[in-house]
């Protein structure tokens, strides 16, 4: 991750530098977060208001974005700063 920036090599470290306008990320890496964050392994800056990993991707992601979230979910409504179109 690259919070632990100190345990990739330098070669990585200077060939993310060099192309940081061109990186992509797997969708699954987002799951997999998720999945590490439910485990306690890493610690996501989102409260535990839900326990489905797929929704707590969905809602981040719509947080960092400022995007609306179009749901009927209620336990995704409790979610403060994300905005809700349903109603």
């Amino acid at each position: 991750m690259v919070s632990e920036q100190g345990s990739l090599t330098e070669k990585v470290k200077q060939t993310l530098s060099e192309n940081a306008g061109n990186l992509f990320i797997s969708s699954i890496s987002a799951f997999e977060i998720a999945i590490k964050s439910e485990k306690g392994k890493i610690e996501l800056p989102l409260p535990k208001i839900h326990n489905d990993p797929c929704d707590r991707i969905v809602i981040a992601t719509a947080m960092k974005h400022h995007m609306i979230i179009i749901t009927r979910d209620k336990t995704i409504q409790q979610y403060p700063n994300i905005e809700i179109l349903w109603d």
